[in-house]
């Protein structure tokens, strides 16, 4: 099963990849379940130690422009 962690590796979505809408039920990464719809907005990213992904408050800050 495809992931967004492998999208993100393979090139086929950048690094700090926002999740959206269409995105909703996709699998995240091995281990992280599927994408929900709170997820939204929020960026992922592929770090040498593993796939990361933004919470809500640094979702906000960042959506709210103060970072």
């Amino acid at each position: 099963m495809r992931t967004i962690n492998d999208d993100i590796r393979r090139g086929e979505k950048p690094q700090g990849y926002e999740l959206t809408e269409a995105d909703v039920g996709k699998s995240l990464a091995l281990g992280w379940g599927e994408v929900m719809e709170i997820d939204i907005g929020k960026r992922c990213y592929v770090k040498s130690w593993g796939f990361a992904m933004e919470n809500d408050a640094q979702r906000d800050c960042r959506s709210r422009g103060a970072a």
